[in-house]
């Protein structure tokens, strides 16, 4: 059910655990493919971030491109109401939708950072 888009990567190791909706643990090694990870972005703000990582899940197979529209709606209406920009140069936009039955990931590693209004202040 949910839709999960780290913006970007630090350098150190993270293990990063997933609890779905029906109570499993996950970990970010299980749902993210090579497939689905976006190296090297450059030239994008946020919502355009968003707006590709979403796309990368539709070219990958992950998500069906009838519901490109619906995933991205939700994405960016979600970025509008908080801000997913965490600490450390991370960010995790992410919705939940009961259309969606697996939880799907994918991954954008921009290393100049993009602004996503961060808790932390940084911006990055």
């Amino acid at each position: 059910r949910d839709v999960v888009l780290p913006s970007r990567a630090c350098p150190a190791a993270v293990q990063v655990v997933v609890h779905h909706a029906n109570g499993v643990r996950m970990r970010l090694s299980e749902l993210l493919r090579p497939e689905t990870v976006l190296l090297e972005v450059r030239d994008l703000d946020k919502w355009g971030l968003i707006q590709r990582l979403t796309d990368l899940l539709v070219s990958s197979g992950r998500l069906p491109a009838a519901q490109r529209k619906t995933v991205l709606d939700a994405l960016l209406a979600r970025e509008r109401s908080m801000s997913t920009g965490m600490e450390n140069g991370i960010a995790i936009p992410h919705c939940s939708l009961e259309e969606i039955d697996d939880t799907l990931v994918t991954l954008g590693i921009a290393r100049e950072g993009i602004d996503f209004e961060s808790i932390d202040g940084t911006g990055m």
